[in-house]
């Protein structure tokens, strides 16, 4: 009998200290994740950007001043880059979106291509009502462009009128957020097995480098259309 009960607590001794350390490791991990995320984001400065196409701040089309990046577009192209490649980041900015403002924030961007949006993830950044783009929920406002929409319902929340927006794009663990004025307009998976099928029944289906890397560059797409972004920070998680 002795034996059966020394038997019995060894068995709950081992199963104690086996569930401790698994709720410890996840613990753990929490912990750092919470910890990355709390670390202050970076405010970003003319130093931390360059053209697409060379190692140059694109200083004919594209200016910053007062935390402020203005592009006043003399046509497609010249799009704005970081020099720095994130894989898990947030970033958070205000934007405006006046009439017939057309234009992305990419991400996953690799160089050597000719165009970003060859290799590139884009959040579409548009004036619905203004543009053609708009009137298809693949190429609107808020959507992975070409691939995934935006949220109908909560974009029926957003106040347009608004001068400036604020907007938030998250990615994390193959995870995307975008936000806009504390709204979620699209979360969605950035996983091979979700883009694949989506990708095959898009125009990115014979770009043979898209989507290929998850690390990259981020972009602001120059499309042809002035706009001016405020407050850009991010950090890496």
């Amino acid at each position: 009998m002795r034996f059966f009960f020394n038997s019995v607590f060894l068995l709950f001794f081992f199963i104690h200290c086996s569930a401790f350390h698994q709720t410890n490791a996840s613990s753990e991990n929490r912990e750092q994740r919470d910890l990355a995320q709390a670390l202050p984001s970076v405010a970003l400065q003319e130093k931390d950007f360059r053209s697409y196409y060379s190692d140059e701040f694109p200083n004919t089309e594209w200016s910053f001043a007062d935390s402020c990046i203005e592009l006043k577009s003399q046509g497609f192209g010249g799009d704005l880059m970081t020099r720095k490649r994130y894989l898990n980041f947030e970033a958070t900015f205000k934007m405006e979106i006046n009439e017939g403002m057309n234009s992305g924030f990419l991400f996953q961007v690799q160089e050597g291509a000719q165009y970003s949006y060859l290799t590139g993830l884009e959040i579409q950044l548009l004036h619905d009502s203004s543009h053609p783009d708009g009137r298809q929920p693949l190429t609107a406002h808020g959507s992975l462009y070409g691939l995934s929409p935006a949220n109908s319902f909560a974009k029926s929340q957003i106040a347009w009128s608004e001068k400036w927006h604020h907007f938030k794009v998250k990615v994390v663990d193959e995870n995307l957020e975008f936000w806009m004025n504390g709204v979620l307009l699209n979360s969605s998976s950035l996983t091979n097995e979700f883009l694949e099928p989506l990708i095959a029944n898009s125009k990115f289906k014979n770009f043979q480098n898209f989507n290929k890397k998850k690390e990259g560059h981020l972009l602001f797409q120059n499309h042809g259309s002035d706009f001016k972004v405020c407050d850009l920070a991010i950090i890496s998680l």
